[in-house]
């Protein structure tokens, strides 16, 4: 499967450390110091039992849309991709027919996935060609090169995740260390004997095995998150095991694949540095674990909670790089370490990547290559700004997963539906007809949705203009924004800016569109309505009194509430109406000016709040904020 590449030099970028290639001996050289992390997204496929594969699946076909999206990853410069997690046998999938990686159809279903990213690997970080970037940005060439250092093999590489669900399986046929059902699974498993967990290392190897022979350069095993072997490891899954005993589990795994494929294979594993759980792995444990996997891994990437904490670690409160101090003090506690490591969890800009490799040696993204597929190519182009950062919502993604669609993202809808469109087609008609000819668009709404259209209308090559009545774009963005743990949504506002400007959408500000003025909108082709939503008043006796107040008019005019407040309602919003009464006074969450909001919030205040002892690795009770 090597390709072999042109040579070519490099430029010096704008963050050295992020695009310094990374040596894995054998197993090759990294070309920047960017990992996608795994993700689910829905596009994994299901797996039938073995007797019945082929029958009914087309092995080009039932990956194709994953090919796709990783293809767009792998045009935008990525070092290297982490797919979702494939089950090594049928208890350990996440759902009934939930994908595995267990027979050599199944491996054969994975070569249009591996082929997709060497073909759409890159040399340098140029704008793909037909991308509506390289149209509008002037593209750096050899000329400007300043770097003597080249790279032969830029190559992405791609890794397929093993991932056994354990008790966190959504079927009755869940396996584990324990019998006792975990909080958040309707199933209680079976505890495994010891001919099973033999079985079960047995089909790990046989896993990295299949997945060699599809094309992928490693495997990442999935040891943390409290996943399987997570539950193995863990004392409050295996008490009566032990140390012994439990670290087995992983170290007979590793030792297996490295045997079986060899030490050209990447082996990543996912080493749970912060289970977030009572009773969880002990610092030295997880110290001794890593000095027992340090000679036969290529690269540990941190883990960081399980599903079943108490403890948010992803969403869009947690601030940024919050989780890094697990991986400083791994490094500190065990200065022989040899084994690169990655940082993850909340990274989402090129500058938080930069500083964190002080202390790591490379860094794991997962949401941000959703919202954005080209950040490896924009950061080192210093096009930073430019970038369509996550704002951590989870709305399109996680949610969508967790009720059996296909993730997407809140910033970035084109994401897993890479093959609907794309920008190579310069006119996409707005109607039927098939006519290629511009259309001129009216976009009612400065909202979310509004600026997104736009933006992609213009993208692809009509004449758009946006209307609305406010005085700046963003509609209830500009809400969303003050409450506390929301400050990335300054970042989407900030790219619609910056790429309003940059395509040339125009623009009609405080201009409200009502009777008396619709006849202005004959001229236009087609008028897209994206006025949003206005706060539903509820028909309930007293609801006009003086003291009332919507969460629009509190937010927006920033209205003066006293000491004591009820809210109506426990949704999201008075969820959100509750948290921003409560640190009002807060000077941080204002409408702050600052060039990113979000690498303000405090990280101590944070594990504070949370209750989390970084000296002692336990939870601790929470502290009111």
């Amino acid at each position: 499967h090597k390709v072999k590449h042109q040579k070519m030099a490099l430029r010096t970028p704008k963050f050295p450390k992020l695009f310094t290639p990374l040596n894995l001996d054998k197993a090759g050289t990294l070309k920047n110091r960017i990992i996608m992390g795994s993700m689910h997204t829905g596009l994994e496929g299901h797996s039938l039992p073995k007797i019945l594969q082929g029958a009914f699946q087309n092995p080009t076909k039932k990956l194709e849309r994953l090919a796709q999206f990783y293809a767009e990853r792998a045009k935008g410069g990525v070092g290297l991709i982490i797919t979702g997690g494939f089950s090594p046998n049928s208890a350990g999938t996440l759902y009934p027919l939930g994908s595995k990686l267990d027979s050599s159809f199944e491996s054969d279903c994975h070569r249009i996935v591996t082929q997709a990213v060497r073909e759409n690997s890159v040399c340098g970080y140029p704008y793909p060609k037909g991308s509506p970037y390289a149209k509008v940005i002037i593209q750096n060439n050899n000329n400007d090169f300043a770097r003597s250092d080249i790279i032969e093999d830029y190559e992405t590489k791609i890794c397929l995740q093993i991932l056994h669900a354990g008790r966190y399986a959504a079927h009755p046929f869940a396996v584990s260390s324990t019998d006792q059902m975990s909080p958040i699974s309707p199933f209680p498993p079976k505890k495994l004997g010891v001919s099973g967990v033999a079985s079960t290392i047995r089909d790990f190897v046989d896993c990295a095995v299949f997945a060699k022979e599809a094309g992928y350069h490693g495997v990442e095993i999935m040891g943390s998150e409290g996943y399987f072997i997570n539950q193995f490891l863990s004392p409050c899954t295996n008490p009566n095991a032990s140390l012994d005993e439990r670290l087995s589990l992983p170290v007979n795994i590793v030792r297996g694949i490295r045997e079986a494929c060899g030490d050209d294979f990447i082996i990543i594993y996912r080493i749970s540095l912060a289970d977030l759980v009572e009773n969880g792995m002990p610092w030295e444990e997880v110290i001794e674990l890593a000095q027992r996997l340090d000679e036969s891994v290529s690269i540990f990437n941190a883990g960081i909670g399980w599903h079943e904490s108490r403890v948010p670690t992803i969403a869009t409160m947690v601030p940024r790089a919050t989780w890094s101090w697990t991986v400083e003090k791994l490094k500190k506690s065990l200065p022989s370490l040899s084994t690169p490591i990655s940082v993850t969890n909340r990274i989402n800009a090129p500058h938080t990547a930069e500083k964190l490799l002080d202390v790591a040696d490379l860094v794991t993204m997962a949401r941000p290559f959703l919202a954005d597929e080209l950040f490896p190519i924009k950061a080192y182009n210093g096009n930073e700004e430019l970038i369509n950062t996550c704002i951590g919502c989870n709305q399109a993604c996680l949610d969508h997963v967790f009720k059996g669609k296909t993730a997407s993202c809140l910033v970035n809808p084109h994401a897993c539906n890479e093959g609907k469109f794309n920008y190579n087609d310069p006119i996409l008609p707005l109607g039927a007809g098939g006519d290629k000819a511009p259309l001129k668009v009216a976009v009612i709404g400065a909202g979310p949705a509004g600026l997104s259209f736009a933006l992609t209308a213009k993208k692809l090559g009509h004449d758009v203009t946006i209307i609305d009545k406010s005085s700046d774009i963003g509609g209830q963005f500009n809400i969303a924004k003050l409450i506390p743990g929301k400050q990335e949504f300054y970042e989407t506002l900030k790219y619609f800016k910056k790429h309003l400007d940059l395509f040339g959408v125009n623009i009609k500000l405080n201009h409200e569109v009502s009777a008396a003025n619709i006849g202005e909108l004959t001229q236009y082709d087609k008028v897209v309505v994206a006025t949003g939503v206005s706060p539903r008043i509820p028909a309930i006796s007293g609801v006009n009194h003086e003291k009332v107040i919507s969460y629009y008019d509190l937010l927006s005019q920033k209205r003066p509430v006293g000491k004591k407040v009820a809210v109506l309602g426990a949704g999201g919003i008075g969820f959100d109406v509750a948290d921003y009464l409560l640190h009002s006074d807060e000077e941080v969450f204002s409408d702050s000016s600052s060039a990113s909001p979000a690498d303000d919030v405090s990280v101590g205040d944070f594990l504070s709040t949370w209750g989390i002892d970084t000296e002692r690795h336990t939870l601790t009770s929470p502290t009111a904020p």
